[in-house]
């Protein structure tokens, strides 16, 4: 256990001081907002490259530069002039250069030009923080359009001639596997995911595999040992022989481009080389402790890196909870089976909170699946390292033979992946845990093996206690009364309705200022909620920042995200309807009723009730926003959404809505969303005096062209006393009904 290796309990105690201050207190971040889209010149250090893809489909070459200096930026009026900067001192930067250009060598020294844009912070719980990830690396900013206007000499160029072999390996398994595989077999043995599909990543993800796909410490460990065997049966001494392996594994870790689990893998390699030399017995818990205050000593944001966690995370299960498993398990003590669960068990305990709090999601068949991959998984490496031994001699010619065993074992993978994923229940969409409920699990996992160490906890009650503590972090915590949040999706509308009984409405879907919002916004806002499950959607009128993301959220219900239950549109002619003719078709594919909806239609969700204010049936005004559909919710509190309501339709609106308050004897609406993102020419202090509301959601885009929220609305609003929360100014608006106020995610977390 830790308090016999006091080496063991002072590294984690450090590792604990740092989370708790990266958390609590976290570190100053470099703000570059005043140096936001300004052409700069800076000079750096090139320190790693990778050729990549615009989402348009676009090839451009990354660089990392580092050692920055001489940071200039053109004046805003002289575009020829440009004046040294010395308030800014930036670690590093990320440039984007053109194909076009001449690839420099790794270590040369750069000056180069370009357009500053800072890395993106997320503004909905569940989103990417972009800039959380690059403190990770030591970047602050990239550099758009970058150019290279002087370069020196390279200095690294062994680590230059690693990058070759790097893109050499790349072409050997793109001639010797179909493309699929190249890219799973690129990311498993190269550490490069640039080929690696989508699709193959969503499908390893949901049925519990993902791992496979990144560089781990089995890469490394099983190269190394076979390497320091074979010196050691060459009768080379272990001093000897460990400097030269490890020189080995340097090189290894150069090809396939550093990372956080290779870093891992050597440190731990290091040191277990370093035991046998000196003849002293190697201890894992104390190796990986150890790694882990060298880690965060240099970088404490690893902490908020899920690579991070989930590699030491493995380590420790493997280290600590392997030989308790051992012991508890049912069966005969050297079953093969008994012994195949232990690894794949001990792994899920160490980093199940921490799956839940990055993916959100868990395949509870995921161990069953682990147990096919896992053994296989030597057969894979060492296959694919043949290949590319094959290759070099060959120059990628016949290698049909030796890659025969892995083509066959990854289309294994594929299938096995698949048909896990039709078992009922396959992906379990849990939301992301507070922080209280992860430690919660941690101090009772600790918990658990000290009392079983000291006989006080029987096996039967070790098995009750864990499975206690996987529900009490995975478990979906509603609140009482309707919760409302606004997911900031740019230039669009997105609203979630929520009650306690766990019925859910997602009110639109769509944005014209942010790309794919359905995929890196809505989903993984839904799914850090908890979000199976879809009760209706509503759909208020068919403009495309209402809409346009629909068509994600519905593919991610055929691959076993979130489901929906209805759909509901608004009366229109045939004009209107055309624009949803897409979302209509794919909903049919998946069989989900699609209903027109018209004033005076009421549903009922639990504990919630929502009354349909329009359009009247047929309605055909001349702007498509007089037909948006609004809806009044009702249940504990009251919210009004009204989509892009406008004109008379916005007129009809407000009288059905007068009426409907007085036959609910409601005296006020609670949060109003704000018609078409807060223009000016819709929400008339007349419809402000029937709603009377005590908060007001604006959903609009930051800058945007429009100029929302217009000026007028915001005094009309502020006139009759409203509070008035923008998503643009403080990211997705969360309205808790127990605490019975709105607050925006940017307060929350920055």
């Amino acid at each position: 256990m830790p308090f016999k290796r006091p080496l063991c309990l002072i590294c984690g105690l450090f590792a604990l001081l740092v989370l708790l201050r990266v958390l609590v207190f976290p570190l100053p971040r470099g703000d570059y907002d005043d140096l936001e889209k300004r052409t700069v010149i800076l000079k750096g250090r090139v320190m790693s490259k990778q050729v990549k893809t615009y989402r348009t489909g676009t090839a451009y070459l990354e660089l990392s530069l580092h050692s920055l200096s001489d940071l200039s930026v053109l004046s805003e009026t002289d575009d020829t002039s440009f004046s040294p900067v010395t308030a800014y001192h930036p670690k590093g930067v990320l440039v984007k250069l053109p194909i076009s250009q001449e690839e420099p060598k790794m270590g040369a020294l750069l000056t180069v030009k370009g357009k500053v844009r800072s890395f993106s912070r997320a503004t909905n719980p569940g989103e990417f923080d972009e800039e959380t990830y690059r403190l990770t690396e030591d970047l602050d900013f990239s550099l758009e359009e970058g150019e290279i206007l002087k370069q020196t000499a390279p200095r690294f160029l062994l680590r230059e001639s690693m990058y070759r072999w790097r893109l050499a390996f790349g072409v050997i398994l793109e001639r010797a596997f179909p493309k699929e595989e190249a890219g799973v077999l690129k990311a498993m043995l190269l550490g490069d995911k640039s080929d690696l599909s989508e699709d193959t990543k969503k499908l390893y993800q949901a049925s519990g595999i993902l791992h496979i796909l990144a560089i781990s410490g089995l890469h490394i460990s099983i190269l190394g040992l076979l390497f320091y065997e074979l010196l050691k049966r060459l009768y080379v001494p272990s001093f000897l022989a460990a400097p030269i392996c490890l020189w080995f594994i340097y090189l290894f870790s150069l090809i396939i481009g550093g990372g956080i689990s290779p870093v891992r893998a050597i440190l731990m390699f290091s040191l277990k080389l370093l035991a046998d030399v000196l003849g002293r017995t190697y201890d894992m818990l104390t190796a990986v402790t150890l790694t882990l205050a060298l880690m965060l000593a240099g970088h404490p944001y690893y902490v908020l890196h899920a690579g991070f966690l989930l590699s030491f995370g493995a380590v420790l299960g493997i280290s600590l909870l392997a030989p308790f498993l051992e012991e508890i398990l049912p069966g005969k003590r050297k079953s093969r089976i008994r012994r195949l669960l232990v690894g794949p068990l001990s792994i899920l305990l160490t980093t199940f909170p921490v799956l839940l709090t990055f993916y959100y999601t868990f395949s509870p068949y995921a161990i069953l699946l682990n147990l096919l991959v896992i053994p296989l998984m030597n057969v894979v490496l060492v296959d694919g390292i043949l290949v590319l031994v094959i290759g070099v001699f060959t120059l990628g010619r016949g290698l049909f033979l030796p890659a025969l065993p892995d083509h066959l074992l990854l289309t294994l993978y594929e299938k096995a992946s698949r048909i896990f994923l039709y078992l009922p229940g396959s992906v379990q969409i849990c939301g992301k845990p507070e922080m209280i409920r992860v430690f919660a699990y941690y101090a009772g996992l600790i918990l658990v093996l000290f009392l079983f160490r000291k006989n006080r906890l029987p096996r039967m009650g070790v098995y009750q206690v864990l499975l206690f503590l996987m529900i009490l972090v995975s478990m979906k915590i509603r609140l009482p009364g309707m919760q409302v949040s606004a997911v900031d999706v740019g230039q669009g509308l997105c609203i979630l309705v929520e009650n306690e009984n766990g019925e859910s409405i997602l009110f639109d879907a769509g944005s014209t200022s942010k790309s794919k919002t359905g995929t890196y916004q809505i989903l993984p806002f839904l799914k850090s909620r908890g979000i199976s499950y879809l009760s209706a959607v509503i759909l208020s009128h068919p403009d495309e920042d209402h809409i346009n993301a629909m068509e994600e959220v519905l593919a991610d219900g055929q691959n076993g995200g979130v489901v929906i239950g209805r759909i509901l549109l608004p009366y229109g002619k045939d004009a209107v309807m055309e624009g949803y003719a897409d979302i209509v078709g794919h909903a049919k594919e998946q069989k989900i009723p699609v209903y027109l909806a018209s004033a005076g239609e009421c549903m009922e969700f639990g504990t919630l009730s929502a009354y349909c204010l329009g359009p009247e049936k047929g309605d055909n005004p001349g702007d498509i926003n007089e037909i948006s559909q609004s809806w009044l919710l009702t249940g504990r509190h009251s919210l009004l959404l009204t989509g892009d309501i406008t004109g008379r339709g916005e007129e009809e609106m407000g009288k059905r809505l007068k009426e409907k308050m007085k036959e609910l004897s409601l005296d006020h609406i609670d949060i109003l969303q704000v018609a078409h993102h807060g223009s000016a020419y819709s929400t008339p202090e007349t419809f402000i005096q029937i709603a009377r509301p005590v908060y007001a959601l604006i959903s609009c885009g930051a800058n945007n062209s429009y100029g929302h929220p217009h000026e007028e609305l915001l005094k009309r609003l502020e006139a009759f006393g409203v509070e008035i929360h923008v998503t643009a100014r403080e990211g997705a608006l969360m309205y808790n009904p127990v605490k019975q106020r709105v607050t925006g995610y940017l307060q929350t977390v920055f």
